[in-house]
């Protein structure tokens, strides 16, 4: 092996080993969206089931109360929304990575492929 193959394929070797970060701090950030999705969801439940619990025997006027858990849904529906949103750009990211990734592995090969053929 020639000294520039070496020099490759330690580039190539890089590129992966950091390809791999990024696709595991995305994958992280994306895992850490879900879980405050599902603890904001379970919070905006328990607040549903409370108010019902502790308000539905005491107040007269339904309408407050139907309100009430209208703006809880309201609450339930943004955060889902939000969360669809911040998971596309997060996998739009991954994406957008990968294809990077892909060009730079295929420019590596046509450089190893070059340095072998310097070779014979």
């Amino acid at each position: 092996m020639t000294n520039e193959f070496q020099t490759i394929r330690r580039k190539q070797e890089d590129d992966e080993e950091q390809f791999l970060r990024k696709k595991r701090v995305l994958a992280d950030k994306d895992a850490e969206l879900y879980q405050q999705k599902t603890e904001t969801l379970r919070s905006l439940d328990d607040l549903a089931d409370r108010t019902r619990h502790y308000l539905q025997d005491f107040v007269e006027d339904r309408s407050g109360l139907h309100r009430a858990f209208q703006m809880i849904g309201m609450a339930r529906d943004e955060v889902t929304t939000l969360y669809n949103k911040e998971n596309t750009s997060i996998e739009q990211q991954l994406e957008a990575e990968e294809r990077e990734y892909r060009k730079r592995q295929s420019a590596y090969e046509q450089a190893l492929q070059e340095a072998r053929s310097e070779e014979t």
